[in-house]
């Protein structure tokens, strides 16, 4: 299995959250692991976010920043060319996503057609609808 992970899911892999053992058991299952160039900011945003909020510590958060980039050569990531970002374009608006959420998703897309066993997975509710008949889901 090829599995594409939004920056949702990636999240998971650093941080113990409901649905981090579903992730984990979908890495660990993968061939390969196929991530957006643009997932890298979205964590290092997310893991800041929750420092900010008190549900990290500094100490965490640099600990995290740390391992997420020494395992980022491990992810087999695919970059934000003109192609996926008309494509995102065409999905935020047709959609109703989020850019980054588009940009994510005509990602997914774009890998799919080239690799038909890509399975994305993700748990932002409206981007997994979104994702109905674009891409296959991960169940």
């Amino acid at each position: 299995m090829i599995l594409f992970l939004d920056t949702s899911a990636l999240v998971k892999l650093y941080v113990q959250e409901t649905h981090s053992n579903t992730v984990e058991k979908a890495v660990a299952a993968a061939n390969d692991v196929i991530v957006s160039q643009i997932t890298l900011a979205e964590a290092v945003s997310a893991f800041h976010y929750r420092t900010v909020k008190n549900e990290l510590s500094s100490a965490d958060e640099t600990q995290i920043f740390k391992q997420l980039l020494e395992d980022w050569d491990t992810f087999d990531c695919v970059d934000v060319n003109e192609l996926v970002a008309k494509e995102a374009a065409v999905l935020a608006r047709s959609r109703g996503l989020r850019g980054a959420d588009a940009v994510q998703l005509a990602t997914a897309a774009w890998v799919s057609r080239a690799q038909r066993s890509v399975q994305f997975l993700a748990f932002d509710e409206k981007l997994l609808e979104a994702a109905q008949g674009v891409v296959r889901v991960y169940e």
